[in-house]
């Protein structure tokens, strides 16, 4: 910051703003000094004279951090670029009020964030595009008991009629009702109750073992013979929805609604393309925060937060198979990210046709 050329030496008396650039290459971090900020400059000048009331907070290379959240100034681009980030991302999945604020007060923190995230995801056009409304439907819900532990009661069905991706025309939900962690398998365009039988246990009993109980609708592969008697010997007792009342628990409904608003944000340009993204779907639903258990369903059943997918560079790897396995991967975001700024603009674009620009006097 000293070395030549310089326009004028920093003010360390003074707080050092971050600027952050929220690109699909990474989030580049620089620091830079301002007047800006009233809130940063108070709270340096109680972190420097050590008063008790804010002991929790500390004051390392120009930035402030609260633990090991840090702040961030009042900046409102850097803001934004940040919610951008935690909002509109495919890892991010437009993601609700909750969830979007409890991913991004673990890492970042400033007055107000609470307004700001529901401001910003009250005006995203994607999610005004393609969120369902909810409404009431015929019947109470009739709730079943708490599982005591995890992955002993699962729940299932099938979301089907979807367009044709790489042979894939259904998705498998399988859910664990205690922590509410998923899975999402692609079937083909034919299968038996053999053939998700032995993807049931290639997909699920390797990693969970054996369920005490399932919970389905009354689809013809889980009332039949096969099924039946498989789940028999193994100890397994299944429940199906009533009839007419198929809510027996909404949770799987629930799921099925997240899944299908996630595809449409992000696959609607390219629908036939929807099986690519539905790894990043099961990692979005598992790592976001869950209202129910008041954490993310990776952290209710591994105890821990889930790590982070980080973007990736071309040519970082000198591996040439995990270069172009990630360079893909990147790829694919970064045309989500394109079909996003598309989407927006059409939707600008339908709106001005009836609309005339207006210039008014003060």
């Amino acid at each position: 910051m000293t070395s030549t050329p310089v326009l004028v030496l920093p003010d360390f008396s003074k707080i050092f703003v971050l600027e952050m650039d929220a690109s699909s290459i990474a989030i580049g971090v620089a620091s830079i000094s301002t007047k800006k900020d009233t809130n940063g400059q108070d709270l340096v000048t109680k972190i420097l004279s050590e008063t008790e009331q804010i002991q929790e907070y500390s004051f390392k290379e120009g930035l402030i951090y609260f633990k090991d959240i840090l702040y961030i100034p009042e900046n409102p681009d850097l803001r934004n670029a940040i919610l951008k980030e935690y909002h509109n991302t495919p890892t991010a999945g437009h993601s609700g009020l909750q969830p979007t604020l409890a991913r991004l007060s673990s890492s970042f923190l400033w007055p107000g964030i609470y307004r700001d995230v529901k401001d910003f995801i009250k005006q995203c056009v994607v999610c005004q595009q393609n969120k369902y409304m909810p409404t009431k439907k015929q019947g109470l819900l009739q709730p079943l008991a708490i599982p005591a532990k995890v992955w002993e009661e699962i729940t299932m069905n099938f979301i089907t009629h979807l367009p044709n991706s790489f042979g894939h025309i259904v998705v498998w939900v399988i859910c664990d009702r205690l922590t509410k962690y998923v899975h999402f398998i692609g079937l083909p365009t034919r299968f038996t109750a053999k053939d998700i039988a032995v993807r049931f246990s290639t997909e699920i009993c390797r990693l969970h073992g054996i369920p005490k109980s399932i919970v389905s609708d009354r689809d013809p592969l889980f009332l039949s013979n096969f099924w039946k008697e498989l789940f028999r010997v193994q100890g397994t007792t299944l429940k199906y929805s009533f009839a007419y009342h198929p809510e027996t628990d909404g949770q799987t409904e629930v799921v099925n609604r997240s899944l299908e608003t996630y595809l449409r944000c992000f696959a609607s340009e390219h629908p036939r393309k929807w099986y690519k993204f539905l790894h990043l779907v099961e990692y979005w639903h598992n790592s976001a925060f869950h209202s129910a258990i008041k954490m993310s369903p990776f952290e209710a059943l591994y105890g821990r937060s889930p790590p982070s997918i980080l973007d990736y560079v071309t040519g970082r790897s000198a591996n040439s198979d995990i270069d172009q396995t990630l360079a893909e991967r990147q790829q694919i975001i970064t045309t989500l990210q394109e079909n996003l700024k598309r989407s927006r603009q059409k939707m600008e674009d339908q709106a001005n046709k009836k609309r005339r620009n207006c210039t008014f006097e003060p």
